[in-house]
This record gives C-alpha cells, structure tokens and sequence, in this order.
C-alpha cells in the first residue's frame, strides 16, 4: 500500500463526506450484537475499538449499547472532525491516528476489535499477518474479534486482476482506489489458514447484496473470533 497516498485518498473522502451516513451503523454488526448469531455477547462498559472507523457511522450503536468508544483512522483531520462531529452529540469517543499494523493502545486491552472493510488494505502477506498480531496483541484475553473484508464477487474486482496469490488489483476508473491492492481471501478456507495462527473459535460468514447493479454488488466474508 502506497501509504501516503492512502492517507491523503482516505482524509479526502472522510472530511468530504463526513455528514454522511454518520446515523447509519452496519446492518451486520447491529445483528452481531443484538442478535444471538454467535450467542449472547457482554456489552454493558465493555471497551470497543473501530479499526478504520470512517464517519464513525457504528458509534451510535457501540454508544446505545452502553460500550466504551475508541476508534483509529489513518489521519488526525478525520479523527479531529468525527470527534468534533459527535462530541455535539455527547457520545465520549477516544480517537487517535493509527493503522491495521500499528494500533496506539496498550496490549491486552480491548474487549471488541470491530475491523470493518479495511483488512483488505494490507496489500502482503506479511502486512497481513502484522495487522492480525497486532489486533490479537490489543485484545485482552478471550476478547472478540469481529471482521468484515471483501468477497471474490465484489463489483470492486469489476476490470481488476490477480497480480499474485490473494493480491487483486483494482481496475476500476469510476473509483478512488484505482490502482490499489488488495489482499483477498479466496475461499473459508484461506480465512481459517490465516486467522488461525492467531485467533481460536474462528466462525465464518458470508454477506451477499445486489441491489439491483451487478456492477455495485456487494459480497463481504464475516469473520468471528477469539483471542
């Protein structure tokens, strides 16, 4: 990942697009939560951290759900105008700059990493599996992991191409990654492979939307586990 270019790509569309989607938490992860899909979760003041959390459009939920907020964003201009967005609002969120591989806060100390859409990012194997380490090594133990990262039939991969083994790269003009890549899980089994030299108990997912454009479906692997 061309990281500089990330930073400013990302900070671009955040701080552009900051007024958007903000009361609008994933469908998913309200299901995962208040659901009993992978049976009852412990919410009340359980500390929770957004990897890559955007707009922060799931800290309305982590705040419904009684949880302690934190978030890491790839630039201090999109912590500073989320925080500042939702201050407004009285929610007590604790943001701070920082990355899949390099997360600032102490080992063994969150209960919930949500790691939403930004797994993918890590275009190596070796960045990867640093990202994994690095999520394990903040959680505390028996903490939970709860993932989302793209799918083989995801209208991004429309025009793209395999540059290597799980490395795709995005082809599409009509979007800002062009010219990114991707790390993408193949199949179940790639995910287990991976997560499991770090995380036990993995549960797998699936996701699946076409709403109405094959060239925007949407398709997200799920992943579930535990530290």
């Amino acid at each position: 990942m061309d990281y500089e270019r990330a930073v400013k790509d990302w900070t671009d569309f955040y701080t552009k697009e900051v007024d958007k989607l903000k009361a609008y938490p994933s469908e998913e992860l309200i299901r995962i939560f208040k659901g009993e899909y992978v049976g009852k979760l412990p919410v009340k003041n359980k500390k929770i951290l957004d990897i890559g959390f955007g707009n922060g459009e799931n800290f309305i939920l982590y705040s419904e759900l009684g949880m302690d907020i934190f978030g890491v964003e790839i630039s201090d201009e999109i912590c500073q105008q989320v925080y500042k967005h939702f201050s407004k609002y009285g929610i007590d969120i604790k943001l701070r700059t920082g990355s899949n591989t390099n997360i600032p806060f102490p080992d063994n100390f969150f209960d919930y990493i949500v790691s939403w859409n930004v797994i993918h990012y890590e275009d190596n194997e070796e960045n990867l599996k640093k990202a994994l380490n690095e999520y394990r090594r903040v959680l505390k133990p028996e903490g939970k992991l709860i993932l989302s990262t793209v799918g083989e039939k995801h209208g991004i991969k429309k025009g793209g191409h395999y540059i290597s083994k799980n490395i795709f790269l995005v082809q599409r003009k009509d979007d800002f990654r062009y010219g990114e890549k991707f790390f993408y899980f193949e199949n179940e089994n790639e995910i287990k492979k991976y997560f499991s030299i770090f995380f036990k108990d993995i549960k797998i997912g699936r996701t699946f939307q076409n709403l109405f454009n094959e060239d925007k479906i949407i398709d997200h692997f799920l992943v579930f586990a535990v530290k």
